[in-house]
């Protein structure tokens, strides 16, 4: 009877300095690495602010096939919109640790249909591109276009003055029809086929003007996303006189774009009814309309010869 207590009691202590042996181990063993992700979006970019301990390497996939090693708090900008699920492991001494988030990204048309929009000198901002190219390149600044257009009012000189307040309003219906609601009936317009001298920027032969517009009936608006847009243009590389130019066709490749019908435009009323989506989030739509200026009978007819980066924010 006493071996066996004596027995239990021996058994009893190896069990208790077996466990406390493997608890100093544990204590003593490298920290497993710890992760923490808190996301915010912003059109199609997220951005991702991380708190990790004991790291030393990373690797987020982030759902839609593109995978990344960069270390702490990022950025990533997906090409579309959806739901995607992010996975970030990290890695350390300690062994590896995975967390996982599910984004959702809004679409296109789904921040296009969110708002009704008016025109903006805020964010991304505007310009004047006298030759239209493939990376829309601007020449003339024009940041604060809606102030040089609320120039324009009452000058004697001006054939066509300009509404006392020009703030046209322009809403994209998920039914794909499309409205633009007219302060005092007027549409700003390009001024085609003859110089003017009051102007958007600072190039005496793009003119601006406004001009009386009956309401939209039927006017529709098609999306087009990730495709290549061709666009034949008329280029003068004088930038001088409204006669004459070289005729160039220029691809605009992977973009994402809107065409309009039965009258319907995005800021400018004029020929080219496309409009390149430049960047959306919820709070700012930028885009490059295309307008005209040259007339010889066969060139700049109706094909454009400038480009205007314009900005546009929800209406308040």
């Amino acid at each position: 009877m006493k071996k066996r207590n004596l027995l239990s009691i021996v058994l009893g202590l190896a069990l208790m300095m077996g466990a406390f042996f493997t608890s100093c181990s544990d204590d003593d063993g490298p920290a497993k690495p710890t992760i923490e992700l808190f996301i915010t979006t912003d059109g199609f970019t997220i951005d991702i602010a991380a708190e990790a301990e004991n790291v030393t390497t990373w690797a987020c996939e982030y759902g839609d096939g593109t995978v990344s090693e960069t270390a702490g708090s990022h950025t990533h900008t997906y090409a579309t919109g959806g739901d995607f699920t992010i996975k970030c492991t990290v890695t350390g001494d300690g062994g590896p640790t995975t967390t996982t988030e599910l984004v959702t990204i809004a679409t296109i048309e789904e921040l296009l249909t969110a708002h009704t929009w008016v025109m903006s000198n805020a964010g991304t901002g505007n310009g004047l591109g006298f030759h239209i190219t493939s990376d829309l390149v601007v020449d003339q600044a024009a940041t604060d276009v809606l102030a040089t257009i609320d120039g324009l009012q009452g000058d004697d000189d001006v054939p066509y003055n300009f509404p006392d307040e020009y703030e046209d309003e322009y809403t994209f219906n998920a039914d794909k029809s499309y409205a633009v609601d007219y302060k005092n009936n007027n549409a700003l317009s390009s001024w085609v086929y003859s110089p003017q001298d009051k102007i958007v920027g600072t190039c005496f032969y793009v003119g601006m003007f406004a001009i009386s517009q009956d309401p939209l009936q039927g006017a529709t608006w098609a999306l087009h996303e990730n495709q290549n847009l061709v666009l034949k243009t008329v280029y003068d590389e004088s930038k001088e006189g409204t006669s004459g130019g070289v005729a160039e066709t220029v691809t605009f490749e992977s973009v994402d774009y809107v065409t309009f019908t039965n009258g319907g435009f995005l800021g400018i009323k004029d020929y080219t009814s496309t409009a390149i989506i430049r960047s959306i989030t919820a709070d700012e739509l930028a885009v490059t309309v295309f307008f005209h200026s040259y007339n010889d009978g066969t060139l700049g007819t109706e094909e454009p010869s400038f480009l205007l980066n314009l900005t546009f924010v929800p209406k308040q």
